[in-house]
């Protein structure tokens, strides 16, 4: 006899195979949650194994032990105790300084080049930026966060005269629509909110 897992209707049930005729039927749908509804980066089903008569399979189902009849499919619990006795850990606590100095940003969100291509507003660290490609300075629009909102800035956006950007931010107070100057002067105003 093999047991098997598989899939059907996007869970996962066991099946038993008879090596000798051919017959194959289900045997437990469905079993405990298993790791290919998430991801799997070992077994993909839960463990079990056949008891030495090959009359039943033992298996973990919902935290304990269940012994799964072959012939019938009838699931009897397990009884069992275990003694455990265990300590804590040590100390996993390992303080460590970061190093000193600016910060820098890896990976730029939605670059998006100025009207005349002078500039390129992008946004990371939930912030939007402007870089001067002429120059390499770079300012920082939205130091604080959108006005008052305490949201994270993305997805800037020019106008066609290239005096200002939109951008939109979210926080848990919803979604909003900004306008800012791209010179950094004054503040951001909120256009729209969903």
């Amino acid at each position: 006899m093999l047991v098997y897992g598989t899939r059907y209707e996007q869970q996962t049930g066991l099946r038993v195979r008879n090596l000798e005729t051919g017959e194959d039927r289900w045997l437990a749908y469905p079993v405990e949650h298993d790791e290919q509804e998430s991801r799997f980066t070992r077994d993909l089903l839960p463990g079990y194994a056949f008891t030495p008569d090959g009359a039943a399979i033992l298996l973990n189902v919902d935290g304990g032990i269940r012994r799964l009849e072959v012939a019938s499919g009838e699931m009897t619990p397990v009884a069992f105790n275990a003694g455990v006795d265990l300590s804590l850990g040590p100390h996993l606590y390992f303080p460590y300084r970061l190093g000193l100095g600016p910060v820098k940003a890896r990976m730029l969100m939605g670059p998006e080049l100025s009207p005349d291509g002078s500039q390129l507003a992008f946004s990371s660290f939930f912030q939007i930026h402007v870089y001067d490609l002429a120059s390499g300075d770079i300012r920082t629009l939205t130091p604080d966060g959108p006005a008052s909102a305490g949201g994270r800035a993305f997805h800037p956006a020019w106008s066609p005269d290239g005096k200002e950007l939109a951008y939109v931010s979210w926080s848990s107070n919803g979604g909003h629509l900004w306008r800012i100057r791209a010179s950094g002067r004054g503040k951001p105003m909120r256009v729209s909110e969903r």
